[in-house]
């Protein structure tokens, strides 16, 4: 759905507010469906290599998008300059690649909470420790 909304967008606008009540239909639907039909999968430990992998093609597919649509415009607006369509092309890409490379991959409020819990099994290593040095001096 990302794939053909994104790559069409430019010849008919209106196909992307026809994709969000698709996506919002096929959600109520999903949800009706693992709510009372059957339970969530418990996550593996491959999922986040999935999703990274997912993340990839998406970004891919963005990037295309953008070279498709200008395409697009051009063979449905032959009047329209040239240069302009380059122009307003390496714009958006270069927004993209500013998006891209300006948002984190991970949230910092995660790694926060990453580095407060591996601070904190460290602190608790230690008193381990401690406490069984302090057993072993008492014998």
């Amino acid at each position: 759905m990302f794939a053909t909304s994104s790559f069409f967008s430019g010849i008919l606008p209106i196909g992307i507010s026809f994709a969000l009540g698709q996506v919002i239909m096929e959600r109520m639907l999903d949800s009706f469906k693992l709510y009372l039909v059957c339970r969530r999968e418990r996550p593996r430990p491959e999922d986040p290599i999935i999703f990274e992998a997912w993340q990839d093609v998406f970004e891919a597919l963005s990037v295309i998008s953008v070279a498709l649509n200008i395409a697009l415009i051009k063979i449905a607006y032959p009047s329209i300059n040239t240069m302009a369509l380059v122009l307003l092309e390496h714009f958006l890409l270069f927004f993209k690649a500013y998006l891209t490379y300006s948002i984190p991959a991970r949230p910092e409020w995660l790694m926060r909470e990453e580095l407060i819990r591996g601070e904190k099994n460290r602190l608790d290593g230690v008193a381990a420790l401690r406490a069984k040095f302090d057993d072993d001096e008492m014998q």
